[in-house]
């Protein structure tokens, strides 16, 4: 791309502002746009500036006015502010937390994208910053300019579409890499396990001496945690998974370490003891409905259990098991599919644990639903009754909404139904909607949101009702949604 015809504008931006400011001082756009520049003698807004540079020069895409004014820094030859420049990423990430610091963090949108990042008086998210680097780094490859609001919902799905590569951590690895810091980015799962190597990776964690000394077994094995330097966090059911990809499946846990040169040693009856031990500790609960019913009554006592429960909020509640131990009622019932497996055992040594509970053989084993725990409330002697979640009810049933119409109630006062036909969007919003057959009660924005919402479920079937609304933001809570809800109702 040459500079002719276009020096005019090189000189309005470069008069406007130098070189090395250009460079290092991200444009506030806003700013640029009611900005003052000289054009061949006019005096001209930076707005102006960039709609006779498209006039002169069309584009070969579509670019917002940000893009164009990125579209003519580089063919005006004016150095432009990179967030792919090494200095500017590491300037970035060193506002956060030091070299030695991220040398031990494992790229993860979920901890990523909510730190704050601060360079030459930006502050920028983190979601925000892999969004401006993924943006340059499409352009270089494909040798356009556009800026991150060209990747927006509203002006180009598909492009946006294109922004959910920055959630993986191989893309924010790679920002890291831009500022030549390092982090725990790399996997087990891509090693080259030599001999060496494995017994330098099983050396990290015990010596020599206490591996041979070792009581463990094959499932603690498979548990054991590592931490290398540059690698992201593994179990050891991952190394040797690695490893029988390596060599084969018929591998065991016993050649990993016999290839490694390490004796890994146990006690026959020592082990047995500590499975015995283990098994005690963990299901041992399951042993005396007396003991587990008193659990349950730690929650709340006999008469709330017997009234109406929603499932969802009840599956997170604690149970105190020991002074040092407790868990959800969502783990327990994991735990009581295990305990009435291996009650069916004739010996301990075709138990099952947690983890080969998830293995193939066993899938569909473990269970955590409302069946599950009516069964275990059952076998702990009490009565529970569950409230359907909103996402189990049919929300496109007619008979369904005309009952919870018809049990609509704003601020605590019935909400007749010939009123509930002209209240306007405000009230229906407010309003609370209860249907008596199943115990579902739910605010009227809610009512709308998944009423909505369920259309986009029943196209994408893949996709939960409470993901649609909630996390894809599918559903819709308007006048729109609301007449359709009554429609349907024959209200």
């Amino acid at each position: 791309m040459t500079l002719e015809g276009r020096v005019a504008f090189r000189e309005a931006l470069l008069e406007h502002k130098p070189t090395e400011e250009w460079k290092q001082y991200r444009p506030q756009h806003q700013t640029v746009y009611h900005s003052t520049f000289a054009l061949e003698g006019r005096e001209v807004s930076g707005t102006e500036l960039i709609r006779e540079y498209t006039q002169r020069f069309p584009a070969g895409g579509e670019y917002s006015d940000r893009g164009t004014l990125n579209r003519m820094l580089s063919e005006c030859e004016v150095p432009q502010f990179s967030f792919t420049d090494p200095e500017v990423m590491r300037g970035f990430l060193l506002s956060a937390r030091s070299p030695v610091q991220w040398s031990k963090y494992q790229p993860s949108y979920h901890t990523f994208w909510t730190l704050d990042f601060k360079y030459t008086g930006i502050d920028i998210k983190g979601q925000m910053l892999l969004y401006n680097i993924f943006v340059e780094l499409e352009n270089q490859k494909n040798g356009t300019f556009y800026a991150f609001i060209d990747y927006t919902l509203e002006r180009n799905p598909e492009m946006y579409k294109k922004l959910q590569a920055t959630r993986s951590g191989a893309f924010i690895a790679r920002a890291f890499e831009i500022a030549g810091l390092a982090v725990k980015s790399k996997s087990i799962l891509q090693e080259d396990l030599t001999p060496k190597r494995l017994r330098e990776i099983l050396l990290t964690k015990r010596t020599e001496e206490e591996w041979e000394n070792w009581q463990g077994g094959h499932a603690d094995f498979k548990s054991t945690w590592f931490d290398l330097e540059g690698y992201r966090h593994f179990v050891g059911a991952s190394l040797r998974r690695r490893y029988q990809e390596l060599r084969g499946k018929d591998r065991s846990v016993k050649d990993l370490f016999s290839e490694a040169g390490i004796k890994v040693g146990g006690n026959p009856e020592l082990l047995r003891k500590t499975l015995e031990d283990r098994f005690e500790r963990f299901y041992g609960v399951f042993d005396n409905p007396a003991e587990l019913r008193s659990l349950f009554l730690g929650i709340m006592p006999e008469e709330e259990w017997a009234k109406p429960q929603q499932y969802s909020p009840l599956r997170k509640q604690k149970l105190a098991i020991s002074d040092e131990r407790s868990v959800s009622i969502h783990t327990l019932l994991h735990l009581f599919s295990i305990y009435k497996y291996n009650a069916e055992q004739e010996t301990i040594d075709t138990y099952i644990d947690f983890n080969k509970a998830q293995s193939e053989e066993h899938k569909g084993l473990i269970q955590s639903n409302k069946k599950a725990l009516g069964e275990l409330l059952d076998f702990a002697g009490l009565e529970c009754k569950f409230i359907p979640d909103i996402t189990e009810v049919d929300l496109h049933d007619p008979t369904v909404l005309r009952r919870m119409l018809f049990h609509a109630t704003l601020k605590g006062e019935t909400l007749p139904h010939n009123e509930l036909k002209n209240a306007g969007i405000q009230q229906f919003r407010k309003a609370r909607f209860r249907d008596p057959a199943t115990g579902v009660d739910i605010a009227g924005q809610s009512l709308m949101i998944y009423f909505s919402a369920l259309y986009y479920v029943k196209e994408h079937p893949e996709v939960g009702l409470d993901e649609a609304a909630n996390a894809l933001h599918k559903g819709k809570s308007n006048s729109a949604v609301m007449d359709e809800i009554l429609a349907k109702a024959k209200f």
